[in-house]
């Protein structure tokens, strides 16, 4: 049966049904039920974890619904046409949901879930409810950290992790900080690395077109970012340093994939820089595979990330990458062999990595070969959704 929401853009929009409708009642009962729960789906990359589940789990087994504490947003589009249902729960009180969350209890228990799987930013208010409900069992996805991190973070986090079966990081670093400095359980704690669609990230015949969209011409080397326009991703720095580069060398280009708070800004300084014909900002769009086509250079400059898919996808659609030394990106690029890690904030480290491959052709091409092979390899879809569906399996009994 269908549902009527209310998106966060006030559009509405229906949900159906989580489990295939061509399931009898008797298997639909045998299904592990497994609530997502996320601040809102509006798209991001923790936000299409869920959306690379969704596409790839088993739904003779598993049944997936999405919950949202602040909003509904485009992902829930997508999430409709594999039958995931997405919900908004009902606004909870400002610092007492940390206490006793009753709207997001209640939001559980009415669910009927098996397996609460909740995602990073709802953590505290997920687990409060949890301890209230102990038959239902609760999975925490840390998909990065921002540093310095308060002390009052760690305690919060120490805190929920008493209520929590099993706590996944989406790379070893992670894996390591949340074990040696925040200090959960190693035996809770597990990592399960993010995965891409090797297939739908690939090098595409429409590089023309999509230069040809944009104004770039066959000379000119195109830098790619695809990240929210946040302070965390320091487009910024991007730009600045990005500045130096151009006058170097004059047919680079910028392409900024991406929307946020930050964009105004951005583009002031684009124009103060007298960047206009060499920097495009394209706004969110639902056709980056295609994008990245038309790119020769993956960077993020990022004050700290998880596992970036962005970064992921970029690197499957055979690209050099320039990423910082922060979070997971050196378990992502490996320097000197498939792109650079350079210095978070260091403009001259950075500013040399990218003018080597704006430089030379054939470092780019034999980086991008070297990119792709080790995505394919190490970072599949397949192997992201397997483990998280033997979790699944192994927490349901």
């Amino acid at each position: 049966m269908s549902k009527r929401l209310i998106r966060a853009d006030g559009q509405s929009c229906f949900t159906t049904a989580s489990a295939p409708p061509h399931l009898n009642k008797e298997t639909r009962k045998s299904l592990i039920s497994v609530l997502h729960v996320v601040l809102s789906t509006v798209t991001g990359g923790m936000e299409n974890v869920i959306y690379n589940l969704a596409t790839g789990f088993d739904k003779s087994r598993f049944k997936l619904s999405v919950g949202c504490l602040v909003e509904l947003g485009h992902l829930s589009d997508r999430l409709r046409e594999f039958d995931i249902e997405s919900e908004v729960v009902p606004g909870m009180i400002p610092g007492l949901s940390l206490i006793y969350p009753g709207q997001l209890i209640k939001f559980i228990r009415q669910s009927g879930c098996d397996i609460v799987h909740t995602h990073s930013g709802c953590w505290a208010k997920v687990a409060a409810a949890c301890a209230f409900i102990r038959k239902v069992k609760l999975i925490y996805t840390e998909h990065g950290r921002t540093f310095p991190e308060p002390k009052v973070n760690i305690l919060q986090d120490r805190i929920s992790a008493r209520f929590t079966n099993r706590i996944v990081a989406v790379g070893d670093p992670l894996n390591r900080y949340l074990i040696d400095r925040v200090g959960l359980h190693p035996e809770k704690v597990v990592t399960i690395r993010n995965g891409i669609d090797t297939e739908r990230f690939k090098s595409s015949d429409e590089r023309e077109s999509v230069r040809r969209e944009f104004g770039f011409t066959d000379n000119d080397v195109v830098i790619v970012i695809v990240a929210r326009l946040a302070p965390v991703k320091n487009h910024s720095f991007l730009i600045d340093t990005f500045h130096t580069v151009s006058s170097i060398f004059p047919q680079a280009r910028l392409l900024i994939i991406g929307d946020g708070p930050l964009r105004s800004q951005l583009e002031n300084q684009a124009v103060s820089l007298k960047l206009t014909d060499k920097v495009v900002f394209t706004g969110d769009r639902h056709d980056v595979p295609r994008l990245l086509a038309a790119a020769d250079i993956a960077t993020l400059c990022s004050h700290s990330e998880g596992i970036s898919l962005t970064l992921l996808e970029a690197m499957s659609s055979q690209l050099a990458a320039v990423a910082t030394d922060v979070g997971g990106n050196p378990d992502i690029v490996t320097h000197g062999e498939n792109g650079y890690i350079v210095k978070l904030n260091d403009k001259s480290d950075y500013a040399d990595k990218l003018s080597k491959l704006i430089h030379s052709g054939d470092l780019r091409e034999k980086f991008g070969i070297k990119a792709r092979n080790e995505v394919v390899a190490s970072w599949s879809l397949k192997g992201m959704v397997d483990a998280y569906q033997r979790l699944y399996q192994e927490l349901a009994g």
